[in-house]
């Protein structure tokens, strides 16, 4: 039932340290410890993901769970899980221990699907089952990265999302056996806490872009910060946010512009050269739901994380402006279903004064602007009734009681 290949151990240094680290995993009082555990992970650097949200309702509706939660100690989080009362396990022998008994992974990202052991040692000992909660919504074709790995149940959010995985003809090699459609377990909440925010704290611009790939080369030091500073993706966002005319209307409307950075961005933040005016805020500052709550628009590009706003029922402004490039190999993307002309949640802007006139036309008349986009959110998400991680759950229990997952 594993997931390697079958091999036998070697008899060099690689092979007897499995051995050994097998051995232990099968100790009395380790096994005891760590029986059919359910182990939950978003990333070892960060959590606040679906993983993070998952955990914490089954700990409280489900106590009889084994629930044991993965993150690096330096993670920003640590202190916060920590002081909640969470089970972490930091990397280590521990951990491996921990993992060679699990029933279950349940994570956000598709990386840890082998637990972090090489297949050609563990593979007969990857004997848990992995659910992919997924990061965000796959609106794009991730069938290139995704199919081959052994997913074992994969949650869906949106209608058009599950369909593109499991309908005639998709690219994807996943059916209605491996995929569950019970949205996505940190929005089990998430409308109780945008609740509770007062509608005048609902007043940031929040631009949020995601990264691209090719900004990334072997130059480190002052030669990376200058080519950084040379490409596109920095000119065109820093113009943005250094924008006098959208300093203007964010400062007459007495609203805030915040400016969240894709995490491998922070490290080139000063290649921006941000006014004042411009609050710069990572995950590290601000849970992502509570900024999500507080912001009435976002700017974005291609980040599945308008789709979060789409929840909120609030609006979103695309800058395309290297659309052609963006899936033509720029990035690890490659166009899918989603067309951002008939299925966005907001305008479409190719150059900086378009966003501000965009913008400006938000500002005017919110709930014109918004009402115009909100049968697509609708359609994204028709089912707002905080129950994911309940019909998650159930699914991953009716799959225990059949044999396939989590026995």
């Amino acid at each position: 039932r594993g997931k390697g290949r079958g091999w036998p151990l070697p008899w060099n240094v690689g092979g007897l340290k499995a051995r050994l680290m097998l051995l232990l995993a099968k100790l009395p009082w380790v096994r005891q410890k760590f029986a059919r555990a359910w182990v939950f992970m978003d990333r070892d650097i960060d959590a606040d993901d679906n993983a993070e949200h998952l955990y914490r309702w089954v700990r409280k509706h489900h106590p009889e769970v084994n629930a044991w939660f993965l993150l690096a100690r330096n993670s920003h989080d640590w202190k916060r899980l920590s002081a909640e009362g969470f089970r972490i396990v930091e990397p280590g022998i521990r951990r491996k221990l921990l993992l060679l008994n699990s029933e279950c992974i349940l994570s956000s990202h598709p990386d840890y699907v082998f637990g972090g052991f090489e297949r050609d040692l563990y593979g007969n000992s990857m004997n848990w089952r992995f659910v992919f909660l997924r990061h965000g919504v796959t609106k794009d074709d991730m069938s290139h990265r995704f199919n081959g790995l052994p997913f074992d149940l994969i949650v869906s959010s949106t209608p058009r999302e599950h369909a593109s995985t499991v309908d005639d003809d998709t690219p994807y090699t996943f059916t209605e056996r491996e995929m569950c459609r019970s949205g996505f377990p940190r929005h089990y909440s998430f409308l109780a806490e945008a609740s509770l925010v007062s509608g005048d704290e609902v007043n940031i611009v929040l631009v949020m872009p995601t990264w691209r790939g090719s900004l990334v080369d072997e130059r480190s030091g002052d030669a990376g910060l200058q080519a950084f500073a040379e490409s596109e993706y920095a000119q065109r966002w820093g113009a943005l946010l250094r924008s006098e005319r959208l300093r203007e209307l964010i400062e007459r409307e007495e609203m805030r512009l915040v400016f969240m950075p894709h995490p491998s961005t922070v490290s080139f933040l000063p290649v921006f050269d941000l006014p004042r005016h411009v609050e710069v805020l990572t995950k590290a500052d601000i849970g992502i739901q509570q900024l999500f709550a507080r912001s009435a628009i976002m700017i974005t590009d291609f980040s599945s994380v308008a789709f979060e706003m789409a929840y909120l029922r609030r609006p979103v402004i695309y800058y395309h402006y290297d659309f052609a490039m963006f899936y033509g190999g720029d990035h690890n993307w490659r166009e899918g279903y989603y067309d951002y002309s008939k299925d966005g949640f907001g305008p479409i802007a190719y150059e900086l004064d378009q966003i501000v006139e965009q913008l400006g036309l938000f500002m005017g008349d919110r709930k014109t602007f918004t009402a115009a986009y909100l049968p697509r959110m609708i359609e994204a998400f028709p089912e707002r009734d905080g129950k994911a991680c309940e019909r998650l759950f159930e699914r991953i229990m009716k799959d225990s009681s059949s044999g396939r997952l989590c026995v």
